[in-house]
């Protein structure tokens, strides 16, 4: 029989009753309590609220839900309901909703502490750094320091305000506290790469797989010693791949060094990397051995070889670039396209653009407006989202078409979408894209490549074809914060938003940029 029948039959005695097994997870006997207050009077917030907490303790989520709604709509003024609501909405997923939710409990409750702390995240997470660094701080004046990672949150907003004495003091207070893990490593590593402190950054950055993946950085566990970095004579060395396709062709900006320095002493290289760069790797780089390799999926295969050592693909940064005449001294490129298969792309790109109508050999201009969807984490999804431009905001560059032919470099996941933009008259070849050996003799036809910030920036970067990058306000660190050519890629430039999410700005001044060239070759011409 069930405690609750020795419960006087008012409801007080019953909520107090439910709170206490809510508080002893007994939730199936809270919810015979909470039920039973609200046969006794319906429409009681707290009777509401209360059988939320207990529907969800017994896994049924939309009851628990609609109880919390009704609490809410007898009592809109209660700040705990609006905060449980909000926990709630970022279950579900619904940013929006949660934030809404947050600000109202903090109207009613200026100093809700974990909504403070929650709000403060999702803010920071919307890059919202001012407001962000508000509830952060309204924490510290409460000497409420307790949240695991309040530091280097607070650290992270400092960095994006510019605020670097403060952030530098932030972090610093982050790595004493006994509670900072590796994350905190990870955002001091891009703080510091963003403001060229090569030496630092690359020395934080190779603690990158501490995080246990919160990073989306990924490596796998092969079984062999971490190399040294000084090649002995004879040795095998495996390089792996850890992250996504453009870092690994960025990675490969420093693989004829790695090879030099493996051929001096009779050393050999592998090369584990994604299948899409597979082939792209193995004419490139035909020193090395290449094998396929998807971390968590399907990790290289190496038995058929002996491995002395292996190291991931992003620890070659601190041995090779620690300070900045390193980059210099290196930004020639070091990709090349199959010639037969550019070849074919030649003979295509004639066929289909407007060359064939009227026999104008147009100054072809390759786009890629959209980074694909990062299904790793909301986060990424997110700068997945923040880095694309959508394609109609590319519109202005339509008063140059008759001095310019436009070639869709988007692979099959979001080429269909040239069609959105008829004006532009994008000719498509993202059918016949099927790793970046084919991207590459695709862009050896272009005069100018605008990509986002994304995989093929890089391997156009890396090809040496003048490359424009468009940049969300808050670039990743590898493109500096205020730098305008890239220090990686000789011909790759930027076009930095001086306003988060406004693309406007930043395609008005590629457009001129564009007009210039174009009106200065018609000139020679």
């Amino acid at each position: 029989m069930s405690d609750i029948y020795h419960v006087e039959n008012n409801v007080p005695s019953l909520l107090t009753f439910c709170l206490s097994a809510i508080h002893q997870q007994q939730f199936t006997h809270a919810l015979e309590a909470a039920l039973a207050a609200l046969k006794l009077n319906p429409n009681h917030a707290e009777a509401h609220h209360l059988a939320s907490h207990a529907y969800g303790g017994n896994g049924d989520d939309f009851m628990a839900r609609v109880m919390l709604k009704r609490a809410i709509a007898l009592e809109p003024d209660n700040p705990q309901y609006h905060y449980n609501a909000a926990v709630n909405a970022s279950v579900d997923g619904d940013t929006p909703r949660a934030m809404m939710h947050y600000a109202q409990a903090l109207r009613l409750a200026p100093d809700l502490l974990d909504a403070l702390w929650n709000y403060g995240e999702c803010l920071r997470l919307d890059e919202q750094f001012t407001l962000a660094l508000g509830c952060f701080e309204r924490l510290v004046q409460l000497d409420v320091t307790h949240y695991e990672s309040l530091w280097d949150r607070m650290s992270v907003c400092y960095a994006a305000l510019n605020r670097h004495e403060e952030a530098e003091a932030m972090y610093q207070r982050a790595f004493a506290a006994q509670h900072s893990g590796a994350l905190a490593h990870w955002e001091y590593a891009l703080y510091k790469l963003s403001l060229d402190d090569f030496e630092t950054g690359f020395k934080y950055y190779n603690d990158r797989f501490l995080c246990e993946g919160k990073n989306s950085v990924f490596c796998h566990d092969f079984p062999y010693p971490q190399w040294s970095g000084t090649f002995k004579h004879n040795e095998t060395l495996l390089i792996h791949g850890e992250q996504g396709l453009g870092d690994e062709l960025m990675f490969a900006s420093l693989f004829t060094e790695l090879l030099d320095d493996a051929e001096a002493v009779s050393a050999q290289v592998i090369i584990a990397c994604k299948p899409g760069l597979a082939r792209l790797f193995a004419d490139n780089f035909p020193r090395a051995q290449l094998r396929t390799h998807m971390v968590g999926d399907r990790p290289a295969d190496l038995s058929d070889v002996h491995v002395d050592a292996q190291l991931p693909m992003g620890h070659l940064m601190h041995l090779y670039r620690k300070k900045m005449d390193d980059f210099m001294a290196h930004r020639q490129p070091y990709f090349k396209a199959d010639p037969e298969r550019a070849a074919y792309y030649a003979e295509r790109i004639q066929r289909l653009g407007r060359e064939a109508v009227d026999g104008k050999r147009r100054f072809r201009v390759g786009l890629m407006w959209g980074s694909n969807p990062a299904a790793v984490s909301a986060k990424f999804s997110r700068w997945t989202h923040q880095r694309s431009i959508p394609l109609n905001a590319l519109l202005p560059l339509v008063d140059m078409l008759e001095d310019i032919e436009f070639i869709s470099l988007q692979n099959q996941e979001r080429g269909s979408e040239a069609a959105t933009a008829p004006q532009l008259d994008i000719v498509d070849f993202s059918l016949d894209q099927t790793d970046f050996y084919d991207t590459a003799a695709l862009i050896d036809n272009l005069d100018l490549v605008i990509s986002v910030d994304t995989s093929v920036s890089h391997l156009a970067g890396g090809m040496g074809i003048p490359t424009w990058v468009p940049l969300m306000k808050r670039a990743d660190w590898r493109h500096g914060r205020t730098r305008e050519h890239s220090i990686w890629y000789d011909q790759t430039r930027y076009f930095r938003q001086t306003q988060a999410n406004d693309w406007q700005t930043v395609v008005q001044s590629m457009h001129d940029a564009l007009r210039t060239h174009i009106d200065k070759k018609k000139a020679r011409s």
